[in-house]
């Protein structure tokens, strides 16, 4: 009798660990407004940068600074979602990558052709 008794505590006690997670796990980052705020930043600043002179890296570096606000807010909303280790690498991987992206597009922009 005691063993049945342990063994529904058990079972009680994991069913409630198995129903934790469900929320983040609908999550898509880039459906949440924070990601589209952050996009529409990095365009915006491209399309200002790209009238600048200079070297398109060196002005993808300044735009993609430039949405650092909203990078934060992004990155708030990933960590209340799945957790700031995994926020922390997808910003960390946004601050690389993104002015190379702006760099990119800056060139497209300074040839006539279509950014995005």
């Amino acid at each position: 009798m005691r063993n049945r008794f342990a063994i529904l505590a058990i079972v009680l006690s994991l069913s409630g660990c198995e129903t934790s997670g469900g929320a983040s796990a609908n999550f898509d980052i880039n459906s949440s407004p924070e990601y589209k705020e952050h996009q529409m930043c990095l365009g915006r600043q491209t399309y200002v940068y790209s009238k600048a002179e200079g070297s398109p890296l060196e002005l993808g570096i300044v735009a993609s600074s430039a949405c650092n606000s909203t990078r934060a807010a992004l990155y708030s909303a990933i960590a209340a979602a799945k957790g700031p280790a995994f926020a922390r690498g997808y910003t960390d991987s946004s601050e690389r990558e993104d002015p190379k992206m702006i760099a990119g597009a800056i060139i497209k922009v300074r040839q006539g052709q279509q950014p995005f």
